[in-house]
């Protein structure tokens, strides 16, 4: 059945639609933060960067004790200090930035702890019948975040109801991660191997050319579009607009186009569809971050952001539910599945984050004329991951247990 009424997958996404909530929040406005408190996109750039490989070591670090059978310890606990971790930001305030190396690395070792854990669980309390099912409810979710999340910080932030500035959004990511930490314990699934070869299994599924390919093009996506182009996009649109709350608003408009998406998907688009609308929106988001080069301005800006938001879930949905539904053939997940979401990981955030954000280490002031070759490498990556995903041969549907 492709149903997801369990009440583990119901808490399951509770508690994460919580974190994301939580997330978002600070993932929007850190950026400008430290934009605002620097004036130098380099600082922005080394932040995350530092985040991302930090995030990604760790994650390979917990993944061994997320095997061994302990998803829920590994989980609460990077939910209890990321509650730290915002109530640090909350106590530190403009002096944050003077601690740019150190934050980024607690942060990131929280952030990871969640992750492989929240992943981990994902994968084995579905399957192949109702992931999909299951990943759209997820996106939905993240969609209606997306949607509510960049108002209610903005606004916090621009009226500052409380007079804390920006420790009014430090303070709700804690309720909200509260929330996530005390919802979201669900039974662990008996594993049928406790062996952590993350080398091993790296030699193994590289063997197999459309896992790879699924790799490659997490890379891509997130050099052309995931990690470092919504930092760049955000801050544009805040030297424009001058208020988070205007900032806010426009990507929570950016948001509805994610929304018709999903919609569209679940609606009219048949799995053997995705790899197709994968490709098609590919070219269109690929188009549409070079056109910020040829006509910079507002309006590039706007379409840019609501292009990015309609063919994200069109992209994403063929990419993970493909690689994913490789995993399940031939006992294949039971041996490496935890090591594989560490290897994707790595290709994801850790490689295509920091390439992403790695060349804006040698700018200073941010405009669109300094970073042609950045925005021209995003746009590139952007169509490449479209066309591997095409190319993947693997059935989204062909595997059943």
């Amino acid at each position: 059945m492709n149903s997801i009424k369990t009440k583990e997958l119901q808490k399951l996404l509770f508690s994460h639609s919580s974190f994301i909530f939580g997330r978002k929040v600070l993932m929007i406005f850190i950026n400008i933060y430290i934009w605002k408190l620097t004036d130098d996109i380099s600082a922005v750039a080394i932040f995350n960067i530092i985040f991302f490989i930090i995030h990604s070591f760790s994650f390979a670090f917990f993944a061994k004790y997320v095997k061994e059978g302990k998803a829920n310890l590994i989980k609460n606990l990077g939910l209890f200090f990321l509650i730290i971790f915002y109530f640090i930001l909350f106590l530190l305030k403009e002096n944050a930035v003077n601690h740019l190396i150190i934050l980024p690395i607690f942060w990131g070792i929280i952030n990871a702890m969640y992750w492989v854990a929240y992943h981990t669980q994902n994968f084995d309390h579905t399957h192949t019948r109702n992931r999909a099912n299951y990943t759209a409810t997820e996106r939905s979710v993240r969609t209606f975040v997306n949607l509510t999340a960049p108002i209610v910080g903005g606004f916090l932030i621009t009226f500052d109801p409380f007079g804390l500035g920006y420790g009014n959004i430090f303070l709700l990511g804690m309720l909200f991660q509260s929330i996530a930490l005390f919802t979201g314990s669900i039974p662990e699934k008996t594993q049928a191997s406790k062996d952590y070869h993350p080398i091993k299994s790296f030699r193994y599924i590289w063997s197999f050319s459309d896992q790879r390919k699924t790799l490659l093009s997490n890379s891509l996506a997130s050099i052309g579009y995931t990690r470092g182009l919504d930092k760049i996009l955000t801050i544009f649109l805040f030297i424009i607009l001058g208020t988070e709350l205007e900032v806010g608003f426009w990507i929570s408009i950016f948001s509805i186009f994610s929304i018709i998406a999903t919609l569209f998907v679940g609606k009219y688009i048949e799995y053997n569809q995705y790899k197709k609308i994968a490709l098609l929106s590919s070219l269109f988001l690929s188009g549409s971050i070079l056109n910020i080069v040829i006509f910079p301005g507002f309006l590039s800006y706007i379409i840019l952001g609501s292009v990015t938001q309609m063919a994200d879930p069109l992209i994403g949905l063929a990419r993970r539910i493909s690689a994913l539904n490789i995993l399940h053939k031939d006992g294949f997940q039971e041996k490496h599945r935890v090591e594989f979401m560490v290897i994707r990981e790595f290709f994801n955030v850790a490689i295509g984050g920091s390439i992403s954000l790695l060349p804006l280490i040698f700018f200073k002031e941010l405009n669109v004329l300094n970073i042609v070759p950045v925005i021209i490498l995003m746009s590139l990556a952007t169509l490449t991951q479209g066309f591997l995903i095409n190319s993947i041969k693997t059935d989204l549907i062909k595997y059943n247990f």
